[in-house]
Formats: C-alpha cells, sequence, structure tokens
C-alpha cells in the first residue's frame, strides 16, 4: 500500500533502507517518470546512485496517446483500448524495476518514493497517470509519499536554492554555484538534471525521517535556505 513518510519512517529501519533498492519518481510532463534509482550499501560504501527515466514520448506510444485525443474520447473502443494499454505500460515497467532490483538483491522487495504534491505539476498541468500507476505499484510494493518542498528547486549536494542553465526552462538542466565546486575545474557549477535532483532531494527526505532526525530543515515549508556569500 502507500504510506506517508512519517509512519512509513517508523516502519522501515535505517539497516532496512540501507540494504534495500529504492527507486525515487518525480513524474512530470516531458519526463513521465524522471527520477532515479538507489543501490544497497555494499560493505559501508556510498550508495550507488543512478538515474531512471520513462519519457513522456515512450508512455504516450505505448499507451496509444499517439491518437487524435478527440478519437479517443468519442470511440469507446479507443477508450477501452486506452485502459488495456496502460495496464500493459505499467506491467512492463514494473518488469524491469523488478529486474534491475533483482540484479542488487534477489527475490527481495524494493521500495518506492514518491511526491506529495498529488497530480499537478505545479503550473496547470496534469501529470498523465501518475494516480493509476502509483495505485498500479501499491498492490506489489511498499509506495512511500515523501513531501517535496523544494525539492526541484534545492542543490541535492549542499541544499541550497540553484537556477536553470538554460533560459529555455523545458532544458530541465540546473547549476548551484553556491558551496559546490566541481572536484576537477575550480570555480565551476555543480550541473544536475532537475528531476534526477529532485529525486535525491526526497530520498535524502526519507532517510533523515527513518533515522529520527525529522525532516532536514532546508525542506521545511517555513522559509528556505539563503545562497551562502
Amino acid at each position: 500500500g502507500t504510506l506517508d513518510a512519517a509512519l512509513a519512517a517508523k516502519m522501515v529501519s535505517p539497516q532496512l533502507l540501507e540494504q534495500s533498492v529504492v527507486f525515487v519518481f518525480d513524474f512530470g510532463l516531458v519526463k513521465w517518470i524522471g527520477g532515479c534509482v538507489f543501490l544497497p550499501t555494499v560493505d559501508g560504501e556510498p550508495r550507488v546512485v543512478q538515474p531512471y527515466t520513462v519519457r513522456g514520448g515512450e508512455y504516450h506510444h505505448h499507451v496509444g496517446l499517439n491518437r487524435q485525443a478527440n478519437d479517443v474520447k468519442a470511440d469507446p473502443k479507443h477508450r477501452r483500448a486506452l485502459e488495456c494499454g496502460k495496464q500493459r505500460f505499467f506491467y512492463k515497467v514494473l518488469a524491469d524495476m523488478r529486474e534491475l532490483a533483482d540484479k542488487a538483491t534477489p527475490n527481495q522487495d524494493f521500495i518506492v518514493l514518491v511526491g506529495d504534491s498529488g497530480v499537478s505539476s505545479g503550473r496547470g498541468h496534469r501529470r498523465p497517470a501518475t494516480v493509476e500507476f502509483t495505485k498500479f505499484l501499491e498492490q506489489f510494493v511498499l509506495v512511500v509519499r515523501v513531501p517535496e518542498h523544494n525539492t526541484s528547486k534545492l542543490c541535492p549536494r549542499c541544499h541550497y536554492e540553484t537556477k536553470f542553465l538554460n533560459a529555455r526552462r523545458e532544458i530541465r538542466t540546473k547549476h548551484c554555484a553556491g558551496s559546490c565546486e566541481n572536484s576537477n575545474k575550480r570555480n565551476m557549477s555543480f550541473i544536475y538534471d532537475r528531476d534526477t535532483g529532485a529525486s535525491v532531494n526526497m530520498f535524502h527526505i526519507f532517510a533523515s525521517m527513518v533515522e529520527g532526525r525529522g525532516r532536514p530543515q532546508a525542506f521545511e515549508p517555513k522559509g528556505r535556505p539563503k545562497r551562502p556569500v
């Protein structure tokens, strides 16, 4: 089922979180899933994080939304085909997630973290099939709703506010020129994908709650830290 982060944090121990594969999903439009997967900790080494992306075009192609929207609405057969297409695609994504998880921890359930902001993208757009996919996952794995306040705005490394690298926001690449410095070339800002960064921040929030430290201050609704001078 789906649990709020506060309740799930009481049920999941830090040891279990370290040993589990954790998928973190930041749903959107350009990327239907723009997130990442955290692999288990091995011999005390830092966790390996890999991007996990399902593009909006891939979702529309498999589900059948590449047809004219009016045709889908007007024809009951198209509507039924659309629902069947969603289910097939959901099972395809689930099988891919299971394959990745089994390579790291065979026959062990994985955990899925999603944001708690609902189906809206924040700009009046509806994230397609977000509710349906979340309910689908509930049947197989633990799904945790994590507070996502500031997760897209703050750097996943230093938790200070960032800016888009390009004026065209659809590029969705951000950079942090605050306390982050490129380890190879000084004075270069840390550049990262917005959706992956938001997902990493959601994992940090849940991990902090599991460890009993609550939500990090940077992600509390009351204000946010200023960029260091």
